[in-house]
């Protein structure tokens, strides 16, 4: 791995897939803010390596550790307008936003604003194949935070349960079985 950039990332969301994107964004970025409206998901990434911050404490945290430029990076995992809108507003100029939440609605985006701002923007999940040895790197070397991460394992006619309990936010990382004999061998 190589030595993180003197450099400023966030990540918007810390469900699990925004935990995986802030250990991977610690081998880049030399520090990393979190946020989340989940305190217990902000404790989570602080422990991935993350300075958790709350929503109304981003901004603040952001501009006085860069000087007030703003955030070289912003990863947005929640998928929805408000946190894009965050995302945009906290990355510097000229700086990059990856939108990994999937959108499910009309964006609201103002060109105006990206035009000034020259905001480079990405959608869209990962080319596994390209970043699968990376990703399978960072996993390895923190193992102890992922050993957990996997909070439940059950049956798929209770996933309608435990869909509704994740979106809540009281849950984390579920996995479902089809055949109930697997669920005695974990």
């Amino acid at each position: 791995m190589t030595k993180p950039l003197d450099a400023v990332a966030v990540v918007i969301g810390c469900g699990p897939v925004g935990l995986c994107c802030i250990s991977s964004a610690k081998t880049m970025f030399k520090t990393v803010f979190a946020t989340d409206p989940s305190p217990s998901r902000r404790e989570l990434a602080a422990k991935h390596g993350a300075i958790p911050v709350s929503a109304d404490e981003l901004d603040a945290a952001v501009r006085e550790a860069t000087e007030g430029r703003g955030a070289d990076a912003v990863l947005e995992l929640v998928g929805n307008n408000a946190a894009l809108k965050v995302a945009m507003d906290i990355v510097r100029p000229f700086g990059a936003v990856s939108s990994i939440g999937m959108h499910l609605k009309p964006l609201d985006l103002h060109g105006e604003f990206l035009y000034s701002k020259n905001i480079r923007m990405q959608f869209g999940r990962c080319s596994v194949r390209r970043f699968f040895p990376g990703a399978l790197k960072v996993l390895q070397l923190n193992k102890e935070l992922f050993d957990g991460f996997i909070e439940h394992r059950i049956r798929l006619d209770q996933a309608e349960e435990y869909y509704e309990l994740f979106d809540k936010g009281k849950i984390a990382k579920t996995v479902f079985i089809a055949d109930d004999l697997e669920l005695t061998a974990h």
